[in-house]
C-alpha cells in the first residue's frame, strides 16, 4: 500500500497451546515482543503509535482466538510476524499422535444484545467464497514412526531425511478448517523415551531440561460396561449441511454400539431443545432402529441456545447416578463461560460431560473447556471423517464414572 496503515486481525491458535514467543521483522529491524499485564500492554501499544514508531500488539480473546494489530506500517513496507506456540499432542486411540493447528475463527452465535460482552471482540464477517490466502506447512517429526504421517483434512507429501519425518502440505491450504496430520508410533510394548536440552546463555545458572514421553502399547481391551448415556446433538443453523451430516452419521453408529443392557436419552437443541422421549429407553434392537429413525430425520436451523440444551439434558441427572453426557456441536457461540459455568455447578460429581467437535474448525475454546469442566474427553471429527476411530474413542471412555476433581475445573473460558 501508498499509506500508511494500522491493521487489525484475529489469529485462531490451538486452544490446548501457550503462546511463549511473539516477534515481528519490518525491513532489517526485528523487534522482540515482551508479556505485560493486558490493560499496560495496550496503553505501551497506543503510545508507540501515536509516537511515529511501528508497533504491534497480540492480546487473547478466548483460549483458540488471539487479536493481533499492527500500527504505523510505512508506505510499501513489508511486516513478517511470527507467533511461537507451545503446543501438546492429542493420542488417538489406535497408537497415533495427532497435531491440529486451526485457520479459521468461525462465526459465532452471540443471542440477544449484551450477553456477550465482548461481541464486538470476536464479531468476524463469513465469506460466500474462497480468500486468496493459504497456509504452507513444514513438520518435523521425530517419534520412531510405525505408520507413515497421513491427513484427514489435507493432501500432503511425506519424506523421511537423517532419521527424521518430514511433512509438507502438496499444495497451499485454505484457510477453511483445521490442519491435522496423524501418525503412528505405538509397538507391542509400552514406549518411553526423553529428549534433553541445555538452554544457550547466562541466565539459566546451568539448568536444563527434558522432554518424557510415554507411548501406550497396542492391543490394549476395554472392558464392556453398561451404559446409560445422554447424547445432546446441536441443530442450530450453523450446523446445516455437512456438520449435521457427520453429525448423524456419528450418532448412528454411537446407537449401533450399544448393548441390551444399555440405556440411552436424546436430545436435540436450536433455539430451544427437543427431546426424543421422556425417559430413557433400553438400547434394544427396536429401540434402537427408532432412535436411529428419528435421528435421520433433524434439520438445523435457528439459534444456538445451548444453555437450555445443556440444563435439559442435565435435568434427569441424579447425585449419585453414574451417567454419560455427550454433547455434538460445532461450538460456534460467544458465551462459552456461561456454558461451562452451567457444567461445572449443575453437573452431579458422578456423572461426566464428554464432547464431540464436529466440522473443519471446531471452537476448542467450547469443546476442550466443556468436557474438562465435566470430567470427560474432548473428541474432534472433521468433515468427511470417517467415525469409527471416534465411536472407538467412545466407546472406551464411556465406562462407570469416578469422582471428578474439583480443583481441575477451570473458572472461565
Amino acid at each position: 500500500h501508498q499509506n500508511t496503515l494500522s491493521v487489525r486481525y484475529l489469529l485462531p491458535l490451538p486452544a490446548d497451546g501457550a503462546v511463549s514467543g511473539f516477534s515481528f521483522t519490518i525491513g532489517n529491524n526485528k523487534v522482540i515482543g515482551e508479556i505485560d499485564r493486558k490493560v499496560k500492554a495496550r496503553e505501551r501499544y497506543e503510545k508507540a503509535v501515536l509516537d511515529g514508531h511501528t508497533a504491534a500488539l497480540v492480546e487473547q480473546q478466548r483460549s483458540s482466538v488471539f487479536e493481533q494489530h499492527v500500527g504505523n506500517i510505512p508506505p510499501g513496507a513489508s511486516v513478517v510476524c511470527e507467533v511461537i506456540v507451545d503446543q501438546p499432542l492429542m493420542w488417538i486411540d489406535g497408537g497415533q499422535w495427532e497435531w491440529r493447528f486451526p485457520t479459521v475463527v468461525g462465526a459465532r452465535y452471540m443471542g440477544t444484545p449484551g450477553r456477550v460482552v465482548d461481541a464486538d471482540a470476536i464479531h468476524v464477517k463469513a465469506s460466500n467464497k474462497p480468500l486468496p490466502v493459504t497456509a504452507e506447512l513444514e513438520l518435523v517429526i521425530g517419534d520412531t514412526v510405525t505408520a507413515p504421517a497421513a491427513s484427514p483434512s489435507h493432501s500432503i507429501r511425506t519424506n523421511d531425511v537423517r532419521g527424521a519425518h518430514r511433512v509438507e502440505l502438496a499444495t497451499g491450504a485454505r484457510l477453511d478448517r483445521d490442519i491435522v496430520v496423524r501418525w503412528g508410533v505405538a509397538k507391542p510394548e509400552p514406549g518411553v523415551s526423553i529428549d534433553c536440552a541445555r538452554p544457550a546463555g547466562d541466565g539459566h545458572h546451568g539448568a536444563s531440561y527434558g522432554l518424557l514421553t510415554l507411548v501406550p502399547p497396542t492391543g490394549t481391551s476395554h472392558k464392556a460396561v453398561a451404559r446409560d448415556l445422554i447424547v445432546l446433538i446441536d441443530t442450530s443453523g450453523s450446523m446445516s449441511g455437512q456438520p449435521l451430516v457427520q453429525a448423524k452419521r456419528m450418532v448412528t453408529a454411537l446407537i449401533d454400539s450399544l448393548g441390551d443392557a444399555d440405556r440411552l436419552e436424546l436430545i436435540e437443541f436450536s433455539s430451544r431443545p427437543r427431546r426424543w422421549k421422556d425417559e430413557p429407553i433400553a438400547a434394544t434392537r427396536d429401540g434402537k432402529r427408532a432412535a436411529s429413525k428419528w435421528v435421520s430425520k433433524l434439520s438445523a436451523s435457528g439459534g444456538t441456545e445451548m444453555t437450555q440444551g445443556i440444563m435439559e439434558a442435565m435435568k434427569t441427572l441424579r447425585p449419585g447416578s453414574q451417567r454419560q453426557v455427550l454433547l455434538i456441536t460445532d461450538g460456534y457461540i460467544g458465551f462459552e463461560a456461561e456454558i461451562i459455568e452451567a457444567v461445572v455447578h449443575r453437573l452431579p460429581t458422578s456423572c461426566r460431560m464428554h464432547t464431540l467437535g464436529i466440522g473443519s474448525g471446531a471452537n476448542r475454546t467450547l469443546t476442550r473447556c466443556v468436557a474438562r469442566a465435566g470430567g470427560g474427553v474432548e473428541v474432534l471429527l472433521g468433515i468427511g471423517e470417517d467415525v469409527e476411530p471416534s465411536i472407538l474413542s467412545l466407546i472406551h471412555i464411556s465406562e462407570p464414572t469416578r469422582q471428578r476433581d474439583s480443583s481441575r475445573m477451570p473458572s472461565s473460558a
